[in-house]
């Protein structure tokens, strides 16, 4: 396996997920691990751990905890060409906090250390038939020396969520390789802090600790313009949610009623037939119109009405002028006159 590096400002994680999933994943494979982890604690991981596959509980060489100073000193890591006993065997996890000190971009690496970052997948534990791991822990990965970057596998960073007011949880971008953009990114995901595994190193020198904010602005949720913006947000979402509920039920209640029958084309109206009409086929005398009336030679005189639905209707009874003009007849025992223009409304 390549390596593997461990990004984010401090307290964002890194020793937390070197401990929790990588250290402890290998041991329960039956791995070595070697690390510069401060105050690895190996009582609390071996009760942490309970019994292995084989029963029994974890042996004390499974944990090799080593001073940062000892990382540059000769033979720290495995050659199969010099013939000595060197800290890190085939097969182990070497687990390296804050390398920036000894692989550094303005650092100088050894052959001894060159060597192992290019050819580790090679170094085989003879009786599991797994290679060496190596997981290095830096703030920012441009500070890593790039003959180390150029050859790492995964890049994961981990950022604190104590702007959104979760100091228990923190976020995980996996990238491939070493350059954390859009087009590397793996996945993304949000965990929680496991209290269970804090007393199994020491995260703090000189003994516990505990972080305090110095500024609460860092916090969203205590930011009062970021808030205001909220509720008016949510506020405007319900607003909009009920307008838009009501809109819907208006159409719904709209298309279940009665609509009016459409109007028959010009061309399709039924020719006007002249003759008497029983007076319950005649509609409404407001939707009846004068549109003619003859004088006859005897003193009679004949109305010709037109119904709605384009019938006509002669009827004779005496007719009239009012202003001089309009001539108007009786229909039903209501006063109906003359309408100009097409399609004009009765009168």
């Amino acid at each position: 396996m390549a390596i593997m590096v461990y990004t984010g400002v401090m307290g964002s994680g890194k020793s937390y997920e070197g401990i929790s999933t990588a250290a402890l994943n290998a041991l329960r494979q039956g791995r070595r691990v070697v690390t510069n982890i401060a105050g690895v604690n190996f009582e609390a991981i071996r009760d942490h751990l309970g019994p292995m596959k084989d029963g029994a509980l974890l042996s004390e060489d499974r944990v090799v905890v080593i001073q940062s100073k000892r990382i540059t000193e000769p033979h720290f890591f495995f050659d199969p060409e010099v013939e000595v006993d060197s800290v890190v065997k085939p097969g182990d996890l070497v687990l390296i906090d804050e390398v920036w000190a000894f692989w550094g971009k303005d650092c100088k690496l050894s052959a001894e250390h060159q060597k192992f970052f290019r050819m580790h997948r090679h170094y085989v534990e003879s009786s599991s038939g797994v290679s060496s791991d190596l997981v290095v822990m830096i703030q920012d990965i441009t500070s890593l020396h790039r003959f180390i970057r150029g050859v790492v596998e995964t890049t994961f960073k981990f950022t604190k969520m104590k702007t959104l007011g979760l100091a228990s949880c923190y976020r995980v971008e996996v990238y491939e390789g070493s350059r954390q953009t859009r087009a590397t990114l793996v996945s993304a995901s949000v965990k929680k802090y496991d209290k269970r595994i804090f007393p199994l190193y020491k995260s703090y020198d000189g003994g516990s600790g505990k972080e305090k904010s110095v500024d609460d602005r860092q916090n969203l949720f205590r930011n009062k313009w970021f808030m205001s913006v909220m509720v008016a947000a949510v506020a405007g979402l319900g607003a909009g949610g009920v307008w838009f509920y009501r809109y819907v039920s208006n159409l719904q209640s709209g298309s279940t009623g009665k609509h009016p029958p459409a109007q028959a084309a010009a061309g399709s109206q039924p020719s006007p037939q002249a003759g008497p009409v029983s007076p319950s086929s005649v509609s409404s005398s407001t939707d009846v119109r004068l549109i003619g009336v003859v004088q006859h030679g005897t003193g009679e005189t004949t109305a010709i009405f037109q119904l709605a639905d384009g019938r006509v209707v002669q009827q004779r009874m005496d007719a009239g002028l009012i202003d001089g003009w309009q001539t108007v007849a009786g229909f039903q025992g209501h006063m109906v006159g003359f309408v100009f223009g097409v399609g004009g409304k009765s009168k």
